[in-house]
């Protein structure tokens, strides 16, 4: 992806790849704001029935997984998880069973892992 010049703050002309990248890094941090993860409330949980009304009969097939994965269209960016679709297609077949286990195991434990576990 090309990025055309860009004006910095005061006016100038910017044209260098790294100096367009720190002013493009300058401008997007500056807008969003990082918040303390100690603060953050515990939702409210919506499950308010008996344990054994859970769902518990929710099928994982590594079939279904891969035929989903092997599906994605490889021309489409990556996500936020900055996996590229085309490698997902690439490797349907060997990524589906280690899914599908942590998606069982998820929903065993009635737990998502965080994105610090990954």
């Amino acid at each position: 992806m090309r990025v055309g010049d860009l004006n910095n703050s005061q006016g100038q002309l910017m044209s260098d790849s790294k100096d367009k990248a720190e002013l493009l890094n300058d401008f997007f941090s500056s807008v969003f704001t990082r918040e303390s993860v100690e603060d953050v409330p515990l939702p409210e949980p919506y499950f308010t029935g008996d344990t054994r009304q859970r769902l518990c009969d929710i099928n994982v097939d590594a079939t279904i997984i891969a035929t989903k994965l092997h599906a994605l269209r490889p021309d489409k960016a990556a996500g936020d998880d900055n996996l590229s679709p085309r490698l997902l297609k690439v490797i349907s077949t060997e990524l589906a069973t280690p899914l599908s286990l942590i998606f069982r195991n998820s929903l065993d434990i009635s737990c998502v892992p965080s994105e610090t576990e990954c």
